[in-house]
């Protein structure tokens, strides 16, 4: 049987630091995910894909960061934990 993906539209907001991406959401819950649970990375221009399955991802837009300095430390500990190629 195959999954269909489930899309969830509740507002929420993030924090990032070198050891976990926490998201919290509006309704008070707070999902708390070390980088070992994702299995990769995409970026694009505009938004990250965060991959915790093959069909689950956390939907990060770069608009959400608030200096290119931000962005690129994110870049770099994404990097630094093998989800993401910078070159």
């Amino acid at each position: 049987m195959k999954r269909q993906p489930q899309l969830n539209f509740i507002n929420r907001y993030c924090e990032l630091d070198e050891n976990f991406f926490t998201v919290f959401y509006e309704d008070g819950s707070i999902v708390k995910l070390k980088y070992e649970h994702f299995m990769k990375v995409i970026k694009r221009s505009e938004y990250y894909f965060l991959y915790t399955s093959l069909a689950q991802f956390h939907y990060l837009p770069i608009s959400a960061f608030e200096t290119e300095k931000d962005i690129h430390r994110f870049d770099l500990l994404l990097e630094g934990k093998q989800l993401l190629k910078l070159w």
